[in-house]
């Protein structure tokens, strides 16, 4: 498995944080790595560039 470079798998949200939720299907990837990506996706902001 590759490294989960933008999920900690440990976080705990705090009442402060905006909490999203994603449907995720994996396509021949592990559900961790799948979800990864769509952070990945998130944090560079390509999913809300308009």
């Amino acid at each position: 498995m590759k490294t989960l470079e933008f999920v900690n798998l440990n976080y705990k949200p705090t009442n402060n944080d905006l909490i999203c939720l994603f449907k995720i299907i994996p396509n021949k990837m592990s559900l961790q790595e799948a979800a990864n990506n769509v952070a990945l996706e998130s944090s560079i902001g390509t999913l809300n560039e308009c």
